[in-house]
């Protein structure tokens, strides 16, 4: 029943795009069980959405991407080409020509992929069409969180370098706490959540406490909104700081664990709160506006004038941030997006009562970071950038184009929950019962005809049996080409351990040579006291040999070329001195 499911949604489908006149193809991966996943889905010019479910990939390189593409739209050819008798061939050639952009993620691969989609068409086809890459727009504040933990770093290291640790780094017995991965105001924002907010660590949280204490609180979830969740978490804590302080150091809590008293111990340090402010700040002023708009109404063709007010208001904060420090400012767009609220008044309430000197230079490094990326990722919304100027034609082809890819997030949302339902179902299984629910399959059967359902229901038993079969197949492809990488990488395997048995054994006969390897510092100084007439390239050149060998053959795999005063310095360091010996302080220059 399910696959018969399946076939129906099919048709369906192709009947949707072929009413449409430009459609947009959406694609996102994700990993599952070890199990690497790709979801498809399509925007249609009238504003409906289908989803095509998902395909296991080996890869996710750009032509497997390609190939998944193709054949999840082969699929749907076959079938309407059942149902209306239309050839297969040219019911592709008119998808393909509906087909006006795709739109996935900033992932490595994706731009050659958009490449090779735009080929593939062209080659099918004909003509001069053009294929539009549309990068998703939430992803651009991945980029930012990165910009401002970039920025947020170096303001740490210069505090921490001329006053001393931050926070709970301060206390001996948080000494094991301490993650180099991780900057310490970001730690803060996500240890608060963990044990303040929803989702967050049953083990170590207090949220209940927390909840009954505060009555009404605004922790955000860590594990929610990977968008903007240090930010959100940033105005939240700013805007709860006081009861959190007292929640952590009035005796509330009978028996508080190390992480509480971290978290205590940070939310007291005014550099990091301050910090945190400013990242506060940021989030009531761009970041939450941002994420407002991308999942507004508004369209990609309307962006470019959203983008104008960003790059306006981040190139203005890069020279002098008092704007964004302003409680008269409410945000960098002019519009319904914005408005004042409680926490935005408590922030800047908090704001005042910083040091204004400090403030001003953690939000002016913040937005120098921020407008960096900014021009890098949306490069093709400013004044001479490809979008601002596309012609009528190119307007009419994205005008029902959103902002977002972030229906492939919800469309995994989906598998994630029906992973939590049934465990054992497959992935065929799961994508026809996640698009027959989702498409709402069942009221377009129930459009049809008493003719054309028994007709569609007859297709629908014929054809479940091969999609079973294709998709099974499909498994079975991603399996090879999994074995054909471990073939391929155990060859690779095997050829650099080749390759570094000739290239130790090569090392060995140069270094034997001048009378090394060297395994002594008295060697050393004997080969530098013989030669010491030699010229300088001669020495240097021996002495590099030696450091590759002891590197490559031995193992010391810090060692590192340099001058040759350095180099004999690491030698020196890695060597065994045999017997006590007189150390000579040689003139490199004079040799």
């Amino acid at each position: 029943m399910v696959d018969e499911g399946y076939v129906i949604s099919q048709v369906q489908v192709m009947e949707g795009v072929l009413n449409s006149n430009n459609v947009t193809v959406h694609s996102d991966g994700t990993s599952r069980d070890h199990k690497k996943i790709v979801g498809h889905q399509l925007s249609l010019s009238n504003g409906e959405t289908f989803y095509l479910g998902y395909v296991p990939v080996a890869c996710e390189n750009a032509n497997t991407l390609l190939d998944l593409s193709l054949s999840v739209l082969q699929q749907l050819y076959v079938t309407y080409s059942d149902f209306s008798f239309i050839d297969t061939h040219e019911l592709m050639k008119t998808v393909l020509s509906k087909i006006t952009s795709l739109m996935t993620d900033r992932a490595a691969a994706m731009k050659s992929y958009g490449r090779l989609f735009e080929e593939h068409v062209k080659s099918e086809i004909g003509g001069d069409v053009i294929v539009h890459f549309l990068h998703c727009s939430a992803h651009y504040l991945l980029g930012l969180v990165s910009a401002c933990e970039k920025a947020v770093s170096a303001i740490e290291c210069n505090f921490v370098r001329e006053h001393g640790s931050l926070g709970r780094d301060k206390e001996k017995k948080f000494v094991h706490f301490a993650d180099a991965k991780e900057i310490a105001t970001f730690c803060l924002l996500r240890t608060a959540c963990e044990v303040l907010g929803p989702n967050g660590d049953q083990k170590s949280g207090c949220r209940m406490d927390w909840v009954s204490f505060c009555e009404k609180s605004q922790i955000p979830s860590f594990k929610g909104n990977r968008f903007n969740c240090h930010f959100e978490a940033a105005a939240a804590i700013i805007f709860h700081v006081d009861k959190i302080k007292t929640f952590f150091t009035s005796g509330i809590l009978n028996a508080p664990n190390l992480k509480l008293e971290s978290v205590s111990c940070d939310v007291q340090d005014n550099t990091l709160m301050s910090i945190a402010c400013c990242l506060a700040l940021f989030f009531l002023k761009v970041t939450g506006p941002f994420w407002k708009l991308v999942n507004s109404s508004v369209k990609f063709t309307d962006f470019h004038h959203y983008f104008k007010m960003l790059d306006g208001a981040l190139s203005r904060w890069s020279a002098d941030p008092n704007e964004l420090l302003n409680h008269d400012f409410i945000c960098i767009f002019d519009d319904q997006m914005c408005a004042k609220s409680v926490m935005f008044d408590a922030v800047h309430d908090f704001a005042s009562k910083c040091d204004s000197g400090f403030l001003t230079a953690i939000c002016k490094s913040l937005c120098q970071e921020a407008l960096i990326v900014t021009r890098r990722q949306l490069v093709d919304f400013l004044d001479d950038g490809y979008f601002t100027n596309m012609s009528s034609h190119a307007q009419e082809q994205l005008r029902h184009c959103s902002l977002t890819n972030l229906i492939g997030e919800s469309s995994f949302g989906d598998f994630d929950f029906d992973i939590s339902k049934r465990r054992n179902a497959t992935l065929h299984n799961r994508s026809a019962v996640h698009r027959f629910k989702r498409i709402k399959t069942s009221k377009f059967l129930g459009r049809k005809s008493q003719s054309q359902t028994s007709r569609l229901l007859k297709i629908a038993r014929k054809r479940a049996p091969l999609l079973r079969k294709e998709n099974k197949e499909m498994d079975e492809k991603m399996k090879n080409a999994k074995k054909e990488k471990f073939i391929e990488n155990q060859e690779q395997k095997i050829a650099k351990e080749i390759n570094d048995v000739e290239k130790r054994s090569n090392l060995t006969e140069k270094v034997k040579k001048h009378g090394g390897p060297f395994s002594s510092h008295e060697e050393l100084e004997n080969f530098l006291k013989n030669n010491r007439k030699k010229s300088i390239t001669f020495l240097t050149d021996n002495i590099k040999d030696e450091i590759r060998f002891q590197k490559f053959v031995v193992g010391h795999k810090n060692l590192k070329l340099g001058s040759l005063e350095e180099m004999v310095n690491y030698l020196k360091a890695v060597l065994q001195e045999e017997r006590p010996f007189k150390r000579h302080c040689y003139d490199f220059e004079e040799i």
